[in-house]
């Protein structure tokens, strides 16, 4: 286990030494606001609260994010039925959430001075066996409503901190209304004009809770939140999606298809699903939920750190907390398990098909090389954007980018074989859909011919699939992503132990092995002459304009 605290505690102290104070009651992060010096720090470490999601150490509250993996497995749990009812319920539940940010709509029986409110008002009520609940104003109120987001009582990194979760969980009876607002009461709080009041409501515990943050609303969100939200926007892998698909939420348009056997006209092409059954569209939602939607608000929220570094470091420290815990989950625990439902768990399930598990990234079990890599880069990061060293953050931040879409290749490369070589069932297929779209916005801006390649192998409906024309296209590029051969690995039979026929790891190919030989012989004369001899002898894929 990953316990780190003694080079984060020295952060912290040249955080408060940069900016001079210590975060106010409403930033949420873990630190006993008694001490006041760098040694203080050192000799108090008991006052860091614990807070680990697989190995990475937060310094704020970031439970609502971790969360969002028990939408995506009560989403799954419904998919799995492959029934219309099955898919109306993970529909609801990816639409209304159920576990994240969770706030009350409370009609409150007395007019309330929305001047005298504020988004950091605490309200004190209670719950239905007269215990206390707490809840924070969550918008803008008006004069007889109320929205509370429910405040965690702790730094848990599960799910099950507020004790109040419904959104879509009636639909599916897994509703918790313990620590949920009593259906009638009071509540009484001290308002910004410094006057004590107390105010009556009502509401309805099962149609009147909420939530803030949905599977959905990551891809809502990302058109004001990373193409036209000023500052560094358009973020750049934000920008990729919205150059190929003509839209900022692609992701959404992608999934409602699905769900409704629906279709839509993108710049890239058309998407039709209502031809399609029930097993198909379901094992597409479950990895488009992961590859599209949830994948660029991990990105998202590590701009949004960048954003705050050079202003308010505990904002950009929990940004950056915040994309870590969405792209890790509160299924994962402290240092990881099998259970989680995240881009954490895509990446040690496909290192076991690759042989990319391990530190070395030659293993067949534990975690990825993946994420053995993003666990030093998200730690780095962190003690980044927090010391304010902004332009060496941006550089980790690309890094983690190029690392994410290692699983989403993966992904595509495995269902394309299976559907090339062995023959593909609707769930093979569907997933390639799901990973060749959500890594296709990358692969255009890299290498368009390559990306037409692989979409036309990968869409839905293709009329024949090819390992190879796929394989070669996602190899052209990799030196624009920044990855190599190793990093993808092969696909492995573990029936044979060996790897799959024509799907091993890849290596430099003949004509860069000849290239290098030539130069090394005839060092820089005749460069066009030797270009013309690898022409001719080796024209397997030209990375600019790729053939077959």
């Amino acid at each position: 286990m990953r316990y780190r605290w003694a080079p984060h505690i020295a952060i912290w102290g040249e955080v408060i030494a940069r900016q001079g104070h210590f975060p106010g009651a409403s930033s949420s992060l873990f630190v006993d606001k008694s001490m006041t010096s760098q040694h203080d720090f050192e000799n108090k470490s008991r006052f860091l609260r614990e807070a680990l999601i697989g190995g990475y150490v937060t310094y704020s509250v970031v439970t609502d994010y971790a969360a969002i993996d028990l939408d995506q497995a009560a989403l799954e749990s419904e998919l799995k039925k492959e029934s219309d009812d099955g898919l109306k319920n993970a529909k609801a539940i990816y639409e209304k959430g159920g576990h994240s940010s969770s706030y009350a709509v409370l009609t409150l029986n007395e007019y309330i001075n929305t001047y005298t409110v504020s988004t950091s008002t605490v309200f004190t009520g209670m719950d239905a066996n007269g215990n206390k609940v707490v809840g924070q104003t969550y918008l803008t109120p008006q004069v007889y409503t109320l929205k509370l987001k429910y405040l965690s009582e702790g730094a848990k990194t599960g799910g099950n901190y507020v004790g109040c979760q419904v959104g879509a969980l009636p639909f599916i009876e897994a509703e918790t209304t313990e620590k949920c607002f009593a259906p009638t009461g009071s509540l009484s709080a001290t308002l910004n004009n410094g006057v004590y009041e107390e105010f009556t409501y009502k509401y309805d515990p099962s149609t009147d809770n909420k939530n803030a943050k949905t599977i959905q609303s990551f891809s809502e969100l990302l058109q004001s939140s990373s193409i036209t939200c000023g500052g560094n926007c358009p973020f750049p892998d934000a920008n990729f999606a919205f150059q190929y698909y003509g839209t900022a939420n692609y992701g959404d348009l992608w999934i409602k298809a699905a769900f409704d056997e629906g279709y839509i006209i993108f710049d890239s092409g058309t998407v039709d699903f209502s031809t399609y059954s029930h097993v198909y569209r379901s094992e597409f939602i479950k990895k488009a939920t992961l590859g599209m939607n949830i994948f660029m608000y991990v990105l998202r929220e590590f701009e949004d750190a960048l954003n705050n570094c050079n202003n308010v470091a505990w904002d950009a420290g929990r940004n950056w907390d915040e994309g870590v815990a969405l792209y890790t989950g509160s299924l994962e625990g402290e240092n990881g398990s099998l259970s989680g439902k995240l881009l954490y768990r895509l990446a040690d399930t496909n290192c076991i098909y690759f042989k990319t598990c391990g530190e070395k990234g030659d293993a067949l079990s534990g975690k990825s090389k993946v994420n053995h890599d993003l666990l030093e880069l998200f730690d780095l990061g962190q003690e980044q954007v927090l010391k304010g060293q902004c332009g060496s953050a941006t550089r980790t931040k690309e890094r983690i980018a190029e690392f994410m879409y290692i699983p989403l290749i993966q992904g595509t490369l495995r269902s394309a074989y299976r559907i090339h070589y062995l023959g593909g069932s609707d769930k093979d297929k569907a997933e390639g859909v799901a990973f060749a779209a959500s890594v296709l916005p990358r692969i255009h801006a890299a290498n368009k011919q390559a990306a037409k390649i692989i979409s036309e192998n990968m869409q839905v409906g293709a009329s024949s699939t090819s390992f190879d024309h796929v394989l070669g296209a996602f190899e052209s590029t990799y030196g624009h992503l920044n990855i190599d051969c190793s990093q993808i690995g092969g696909l492995w039979d573990k029936s044979l132990g060996i790897y799959y026929k024509n799907a091993g790891p890849c290596t430099p190919t003949e004509r860069e092995m000849f290239t290098f030989i030539l130069l090394a012989v005839f060092g820089a004369i005749g460069l066009g002459a030797i270009g013309m001899i690898i022409y001719l002898c080796f024209p397997m894929y030209d990375e600019e304009h790729l053939s077959f």
